[in-house]
């Protein structure tokens, strides 16, 4: 599948965007991973820091360079690899405080 702004001329991204095609976004995949580590080290802060992971992610469908789908996929996987890696954690007893 196509970019964005490979649809149309008249479209300008606002950032570089590459000419390979459409896949889960690795800015959300980070975002999502991010956002299960933290919010397994600050529980406090849980809404907090999912609103501004979902935000980073989201930043790459207005700069045109993922469409809506590519965000939530990447966001999604990013989540099960947080998962994982807090599972090791929680096997091996590590927490912040």
């Amino acid at each position: 599948m196509a970019r964005p702004n490979q649809y149309s001329k008249d479209l300008s991204p606002f950032l570089s965007t590459p000419r390979f095609p459409s896949y889960p976004s690795a800015h959300a995949t980070v975002a999502g991973c991010a956002e299960v580590l933290l919010s397994y080290f600050f529980p406090e802060e849980v809404s907090e820091i999912k609103g501004r992971m979902e935000l980073s992610a989201q930043s790459r469908l207005y700069a045109g360079v993922h469409f809506k789908v590519d965000n939530d996929e990447g966001l999604d996987l990013g989540r099960q690899i947080g998962e994982m890696v807090v599972k090791v954690l929680r096997t091996q007893n590590v927490k912040l405080r």
